[in-house]
């Protein structure tokens, strides 16, 4: 109590660097490929395999469909088959998908156990 009272005005000083960061406005950041033709190209390779951008994983930024559009960018530069590309990265990810359990799964395990 002794300090805050001897060191009032850098409290205050304090109190307005926390309110100027609370009202300063943060734009959010654009995703890293907008409206870039690679990674344009790249969505339309995804979506004839049967990747959606719009579909609901997608829309909450699930990495899987990230890394596959990034390695299907990386194919086309590299002047490779981009729909295998796509097809193998995919297929790793479904790999390392059913290796993975939800911890509520684990949960109803240990419940049913």
């Amino acid at each position: 109590m002794r300090w805050r009272k001897a060191n009032a005005q850098l409290l205050l000083a304090q109190q307005r660097r926390r309110r100027a960061r609370q009202q300063a406005l943060v734009e959010p950041l654009p995703p890293s490929h907008a409206n870039h033709p690679l990674f344009d190209s790249a969505w339309e390779v995804l979506n004839r395999i049967g990747v959606r951008r719009d579909s609901h994983l997608v829309a909450i930024k699930d990495p899987r469909w990230e890394d596959a559009c990034s390695e299907v960018v990386v194919a086309l530069l590299e002047g490779r088959d981009p729909f295998e590309a796509a097809r193998d990265v995919l297929a790793a990810e479904k790999r390392h998908a059913t290796r993975s359990i939800a911890l509520q799964d684990v949960e109803h395990l240990a419940l049913a156990g």
